[in-house]
């Protein structure tokens, strides 16, 4: 691959695709504030109806994600965004002027095609990579992760208080952020690649498999990425609705959530904190393992919170380490990986997201009912904890093997 076959306005042009293409394609974007009470509004069933309808998102979303993997890096990655964007756009316009339970599966499922559509961590890897650039990858990144969180800072109120005159507004604003981001995603460029050799659904399958099975340093690395994904796409709602269990408001969560947010994309810039040391490997390490437990932690202890006051400052100290994780796992996996197996790699973390994500949004849903919303955000804490020092454990155990 030649090492400079972008210009510098074509490789910046770029990441501002790649930045606003991230941002169009973060969770529910500006409705994020109001989407559990706008689900119980229009819908028969409560506040938990939001975690059964996620559950049937992400088990769609396993089908679509392999017929995507297999196919996405046949053709321009470009054109799969643009698609992406549009779905995006089809489905925030759905969800504003058709409100309704089955309405909103069909904007659910939307968006998870859509999300199988859009790899902008790859395509800034590679686009760094073509530009001759690639020592300032790993800042780019951070930035990719940052930049969606002050431009959600400033919509988050400005959703809530439009919430307030009509429940459409913030999809409304959804869908024209989406058209501003296909204009956008026109203009990008797009890098020399390698490209896979698998055609098919069941040659990706058969792909994921032996990569989980002979890669063994990033078996364990992969599942990790996956699990920490599926908690991080359904937590924000299940911390909403301890919020309002706590005695908070709509209005209140929209106008604190820029503040969550502002602290993400501070963290986001220094993700990379808790990896300078000794060797590349005990750095990875350490800086998972200290991620993990502030994140773990702060949810448990935001559970056990006897007031509204505890409750924020617990989910402060949550988003502070949230906004580490994704820039931070991707540093490690798109280090490791080559750009023929890239493709490979990320459809067997987005497997194992789309099965960890059906999972926590059953037993979310199901833990709500039962001990309270509160309750349920102090057990998925102790649940990540666990389950993510594990893999990490094992992560671990194998390098040294290896070594």
């Amino acid at each position: 691959m030649d090492s400079a076959s972008l210009t510098r306005i074509q490789t910046k042009r770029n990441i501002l695709a790649l930045q606003l293409s991230e941002t169009a394609s973060f969770g529910y974007l500006f409705s994020i504030p109001v989407m559990i009470d706008y689900v119980d509004r229009y819908t028969a069933g409560g506040e938990e109806v939001y975690f059964f309808l996620a559950t049937l998102m992400n088990i769609v979303g396993i089908v679509f994600a392999l017929f995507l993997g297999a196919y996405s890096d046949l053709f321009k990655r470009k054109n799969m965004m643009i698609i992406g964007a549009c779905l995006r756009f089809l489905g925030w316009t759905i969800f504003a002027l058709f409100p309704g339970y089955w309405m909103f599966l069909s904007g659910f499922i939307l968006h998870v095609i859509a999300h199988s559509c859009t790899k902008s961590s790859a395509c800034l890897y590679e686009t760094m990579q073509a530009a001759g650039q690639a020592g300032a990858y790993r800042r780019t990144e951070k930035s990719l992760h940052a930049i969606p969180q002050y431009i959600l800072m400033f919509g988050f109120p400005l959703s809530g208080f439009l919430y307030t005159i009509a429940g459409y507004w913030p999809f409304v604003m959804n869908a024209v952020f989406c058209l501003f981001s296909i204009v956008l995603l026109c203009y990008y460029t797009e890098a020399p690649r390698l490209k896979p050799d698998h055609g098919s659904v069941l040659k990706l399958i058969k792909d994921v498999l032996v990569y989980l099975r002979t890669r063994r340093s990033l078996r364990w690395l992969t599942l990790y990425g996956g699990l920490t994904l599926g908690m991080g796409y359904m937590i924000i709602f299940l911390v909403q609705a301890g919020f309002y269990a706590a005695g908070g408001s709509v209005l209140l969560f929209s106008m604190i959530m820029p503040f969550f947010y502002l602290l993400r994309a501070i963290s986001a810039q220094h993700s990379d904190f808790f990896f300078r040391g000794e060797t590349h490997n005990k750095a990875n390490i350490r800086g998972l393992t200290i991620i993990t437990l502030g994140l773990g932690a702060a949810l448990l202890f935001a559970g056990m919170a006897p007031n509204l006051y505890l409750y924020i400052a617990f989910v402060f100290i949550y988003m502070a380490f949230h906004g580490m994780m994704n820039p931070a796992f991707n540093f490690v996996y798109n280090d490791a990986l080559s750009s023929d197996m890239r493709a490979t790699a990320f459809a067997a973390k987005v497997i194992v997201m789309r099965l960890s994500a059906i999972c926590l949004n059953v037993m979310a849903g199901c833990f709500f009912l039962w001990i309270g919303a509160q309750e349920t955000v102090s057990l998925f804490g102790g649940l990540f904890f666990t389950l993510s020092l594990g893999l990490i454990w094992l992560y671990a155990r194998n390098l040294s093997q290896r070594g």
